[in-house]
């Protein structure tokens, strides 16, 4: 299942490529390129509910949530292979929104740079979100995503396989609880 507004735009334009030169991370993937880079979950640790949609194919990338309840729909930034990450936006209406007034802000139609263009990369500073503030203060989403990164950070591949078993599934989990305790979210 993936949130209505992410359908909408995939139907209507199945991605959003702005012609700027050297910057591979200037469009929003569409249907082929979302699919030849999600991620198989069990063979890496990235959560099954996870769908990239934007950045670097090898690493940080913009990510839409597809199945874990609380924060269905809520983008996060993150590169499966560091500890940080980052709620981004509450749904991708509103990161699609930010996203295109800072393309406008930063590039002509020509896709050359405008030289008055705001200092430093499209984030979290562009996004004006209402709803972002309540779900970033959910215990269940923030404890959800810090297990995300714990798992990342882990080096270990016993603490690697039982983190995943702990998160994949994209539901809450409990802090003490074992891969072998844990059960279907319902």
């Amino acid at each position: 299942g993936l949130p209505s507004d992410l359908i909408v735009f995939l139907n209507a334009c199945n991605g959003l490529r702005v012609g700027v030169a050297g910057r591979e991370d200037a469009h929003i993937w569409g249907t082929p390129e979302v699919l030849a880079s999600a991620v198989d979950p069990s063979s890496s640790i990235v959560p099954r509910c996870f769908l990239p949609f934007r950045g670097d194919p090898t690493g940080e990338r913009d990510w839409i949530v597809t199945g874990f309840k609380p924060a269905f729909g809520a983008v996060v930034r993150w590169d499966p292979w560091t500890p940080t990450i980052q709620l981004m936006a509450s749904s991708f209406g509103h990161y699609l929104n930010a996203w295109v007034e800072y393309m406008k802000a930063c590039y002509g139609s020509d896709g050359r740079a405008i030289s008055s263009r705001p200092q430093g990369p499209f984030g979290s500073q562009w996004i004006a979100d209402p709803c972002l503030t309540k779900l970033s203060s959910q215990p269940v989403v923030t404890e959800w995503l810090c297990r995300i990164a714990e798992a990342a950070a882990c080096n270990g591949a016993l603490c690697q396989a039982e983190m995943r078993m702990q998160y994949a599934l994209c539901g809450p989990m409990l802090s003490k609880q074992t891969a072998s305790s844990i059960s279907a979210p319902k």
